[in-house]
């Protein structure tokens, strides 16, 4: 029996904020193609040292390597251009991106995606990549035995497993949702392209199954107080910050708007009620009237309540995630006129996505979809969102 042809083998570089991965898929163009781990680090991806370490656990390889990295690691900014054929947009796109990135375009590599064909312009949503830092993953390569097939964020990948499978439907569109540890990738895939793109940073709590830090610290001062049989001399000072409040901030969302609250649509939805009101009010919250398409300060999330153990700490996670769900489907559907989203798939631990469904899926009016199989055969070896990007790399 033949094995694999060595310049035709397909690798995947990959990781999330604490680990880096490099896989083989060693049936490429499958979505159920087994992947075999050549190597893992315990540091992101983006780290000098990462890959470096990965190849040299790997050995000798030879053939094309994929490079699919979390959405956050990118610069995505939504670029407005006149109507012009497909062809000229290279030529045009460097001067309307130099008077919207802090650093010289050539500090950049770049690629782009029409959002948006209008009668007069072009919506494109740009993804911009430290050129450095590119510079640094080719360098990491041996010469002339591995090439970079290509560089791509995480929901491109996730897009391309969903399609293989024919799992994304032509006659609506669907929400794809990706969990990382403190970031979430959101996108809208409508009409065979990703109509929408945003990224926000909001940490994951522990599971609840853990303590917090108050709860262990109140634990050990019981113990304390039993042992000695005496009051303890000071007060326990411990902020609670870091678990009440996560550092929300929105990377890109693409359009320019003014927004009015419809409350035909609300009616029509049925989300109006006592319990999620504030919810949804929040949600439109992210409509700034006449703010820039890539600079949209978000407006305060309903205050959670105050989190004294690890449960609450998931139980105010989960809904900042649904509420940031909710944001994007009625931006998508109320200020861009797109069609409803149908289809909701989350990229997450299949615990978190339960955690979500158990108290959230109301508001949500559509069930939590996973975005790979919910029997992983690695789960134990890597996150299965890896997985499902390794594979969605694969495919092409």
């Amino acid at each position: 029996m033949l094995g694999r042809s060595l310049k035709n083998r397909l690798f995947v570089f990959t990781g999330n904020d604490q680990l880096s991965l490099l896989l083989e898929v060693v049936q490429p163009g499958s979505p159920i193609s087994p992947l075999e781990v050549l190597g893992r680090t315990d540091t992101p991806p983006i780290a000098d040292v990462s890959l470096p370490r990965l190849l040299t656990t790997a050995g000798s390889l030879r053939g094309s390597l994929a490079v699919v990295l979390p959405l956050h690691f990118f610069e995505t900014v939504s670029v407005s251009l006149p109507a012009i054929p497909d062809g000229a947009i290279a030529q045009a796109l460097p001067y309307q991106l130099a008077k919207l990135v802090p650093l010289p375009i050539s500090d950049y590599i770049y690629d782009w995606q029409i959002t948006e064909r209008l009668r007069d312009s072009l919506q494109l949503m740009v993804y911009l990549y430290p050129a450095k830092d590119f510079e640094k993953i080719k360098a990491s390569l041996p010469s002339g035995r591995l090439e970079i097939k290509y560089l791509e964020a995480d929901v491109f990948a996730a897009c391309a497993l969903l399609e293989k499978e024919q799992r994304l439907s032509a006659d609506h569109a669907s929400l794809i949702i990706l969990i990382w540890q403190n970031h979430i990738s959101l996108a809208v895939y409508d009409h065979n392209r990703l109509a929408l793109v945003r990224t926000i940073k909001v940490a994951q709590p522990p599971p609840a199954t853990e303590k917090t830090a108050l709860e262990q610290t109140v634990a050990e001062q019981t113990e304390i107080v039993q042992a000695d049989s005496t009051p303890l001399a000071a007060e326990v000072e411990t902020t609670l910050t870091d678990l009440l409040e996560p550092d929300l901030s929105m990377e890109s969302i693409v359009g320019d708007f003014t927004p009015a609250a419809d409350q035909t649509a609300v009616d029509a939805h049925g989300w109006a009620s006592d319990d999620d009101a504030e919810l949804l009010m929040a949600g439109w919250d992210i409509l700034n009237p006449g703010g820039s398409s890539n600079d949209i300060p978000l407006a305060s999330a309903p205050p959670p309540k105050i989190a004294s153990t690890a449960e609450d700490c998931r139980r105010n996670y989960c809904r900042q995630v649904v509420l940031e769900i909710m944001r994007t489907r009625d931006y998508y559907v109320s200020v861009m006129k797109g069609r409803p989203i149908n289809q909701i798939y989350l990229g997450s631990s299949d615990g978190l996505r339960q955690e979500l469904k158990s108290d959230n899926i109301e508001f949500l009016g559509l069930d939590l979809l996973p975005l790979a199989g919910e029997n992983d055969p690695d789960s134990e070896s890597f996150p299965s969102l890896l997985r499902a990007l390794a594979l969605g790399a694969g495919i092409r």
